[in-house]
C-alpha cells in the first residue's frame, strides 16, 4: 500500500461513518508532516447546514487548531471529487496537494473549471486513488436510499 492509498483509507473510514449517520458517504483527512491533523465526513443532514461538506469541516478544524488560514505542506485526501464550493475553499487555504478517489461527473470542480491558470493558487491534484472503493461506497449508499430505507 502506497502513501496515497494509506491516507485515502483513512478518508474512507470517515466516509463509512457518514454512511452510518445517513449522510452522503464522503470523508476527508488533512495531512501535514505525515500525520492526520484534521478528519471529518459530511454532516449536512446532521447539522442542517448545506455547507458542512467533509472538506469544509476539515478546513474549519485546521483553522481552529492553527489559528491561521495558510499552512504550508498540507495534503487533503477526500473520497469524492470536491464540488466547486469546496475547491474554492481549498484554493483559498492554499492546500498544496488535493487527492481524491471517485470523480463527480455532475458536481465536481473539474466540470466547472476547465482552465485553472487564472487562480492565484492551484493545488497539485491527484485523482483516482482507491477509486473503486470510493465509488462503491457511494453507489451502495444511493442504492440503499432508492430502496426507501430511512435508517442505516
Amino acid at each position: 500500500m502506497n502513501e496515497h492509498e494509506k491516507w485515502m483509507k483513512a478518508a474512507l473510514l470517515q466516509a463509512e461513518t457518514a454512511f452510518k449517520c445517513n449522510e452522503v458517504p464522503v470523508g476527508a483527512v488533512l495531512i501535514l508532516d505525515n500525520e492526520v491533523i484534521a478528519e471529518s465526513h459530511n454532516k449536512t443532514e446532521l447539522s442542517g447546514n448545506p455547507l458542512h461538506h467533509a472538506e469544509m469541516l476539515v478546513l474549519e478544524e485546521l483553522i481552529s487548531k492553527t489559528k491561521t488560514r495558510w499552512t504550508k505542506g498540507l495534503s487533503l485526501y477526500v473520497t469524492l471529487e470536491p464540488c466547486i464550493m469546496c475547491y474554492g475553499a481549498i484554493v483559498l487555504h492554499r492546500i498544496d496537494t488535493l487527492v481524491y478517489g471517485a470523480a463527480d461527473k455532475k458536481a465536481g470542480f473539474s466540470r466547472f473549471l476547465k482552465e485553472r491558470t487564472h487562480l492565484n493558487h492551484v493545488p497539485y491534484v491527484i485523482s483516482g486513488i482507491s477509486e473503486n472503493e470510493c465509488s462503491r461506497l457511494l453507489s451502495d449508499f444511493f442504492e440503499y436510499k432508492r430502496r426507501g430505507s430511512r435508517e442505516v
